[in-house]
């Protein structure tokens, strides 16, 4: 994996970025997700909150973060534009869009469009999020040429792919400048939208493969008292993923 950055924010800071968030956009303890700190989304008004990081144009990239809703308060059909992949020039124009909603009958759910050349949402998806951490990737790949017609988007919740589009018309938007990646770039923001929200342990890559899961500290553990655990997604119903600490012996 040619990794192009992994932000786990221990740091305690915005350190890597190449713009941090401040105000009601802060690193700290209790917003993490691993390990001991996290990025701590506070909405108290309309204000968009954001920080980026540049990134040097190419063929793909594929990149994945946490997002905790943390009981966030959000009134029906209330929505706000949550993170972006843009350009870092020109026009600043989206490739990959990402918001929040909420309604009162599904609950929170995360909306992903990925855009083409024409403005429009070559890939148009969602999926209802529970009020508990996740990991969300998704992975662009620009298509080879103006007319080429081959570019690709894909996105996955928790390791599990949501939805797909190819044949995308996608190279001018792409590759007429470098890029910005949001873990977080809030806007849109309704009245009844307030309340503490998380992000963390940001990871992007340009080769495609896949980043998946955050480690656990079950991750070098091969088996339970003889017996094999690959394949093993949870203990006493807890994911492997989301297990931080281990008491006593196993």
């Amino acid at each position: 994996m040619t990794t192009l950055f992994t932000f786990d924010h221990e740091t305690g800071d915005w350190t890597g970025y190449t713009s941090g968030g401040s105000g009601n956009l802060t690193i700290a303890n209790a917003a993490a997700l691993h390990g001991n700190y996290g990025v701590n989304v506070n909405i108290v008004d309309a204000t968009g909150l954001q920080a980026y990081k540049s990134i040097t144009k190419s063929a793909r990239i594929r990149y994945r973060f946490y997002l905790d809703p943390n009981s966030l308060t959000m009134g029906n059909n209330d929505r706000f534009g949550f993170a972006d992949l843009i350009q870092g020039g020109g026009s600043y124009l989206q490739i990959v869009r990402t918001d929040i909603s909420y309604t009162t009958a599904a609950g929170y759910r995360f909306l992903i469009f990925g855009k083409n050349d024409v403005s429009g949402n070559s890939l148009d998806d969602y999926a209802t999020l529970s009020d508990a951490p996740h990991y969300i990737e998704i992975y662009a790949i620009s298509s080879t040429g103006a007319d080429a017609n081959d570019g690709y988007y894909e996105w996955w919740l928790d390791g599990v792919s949501q939805g797909s589009a190819s044949n995308v018309d996608n190279y001018n938007l792409m590759q007429d400048q470098n890029w910005r990646l949001y873990p977080v770039r809030l806007s849109g923001i309704d009245a009844g939208t307030s309340g503490i929200f998380y992000v963390d342990d940001v990871q992007a890559n340009d080769d495609g493969s896949e980043i998946g899961a955050y480690p656990s500290v079950l991750a070098g553990i091969k088996t339970i008292n003889g017996v094999a655990i690959v394949g093993v997604k949870t203990i006493n119903s807890v994911a492997i993923t989301s297990i931080k600490s281990v008491q006593g012996s196993i």
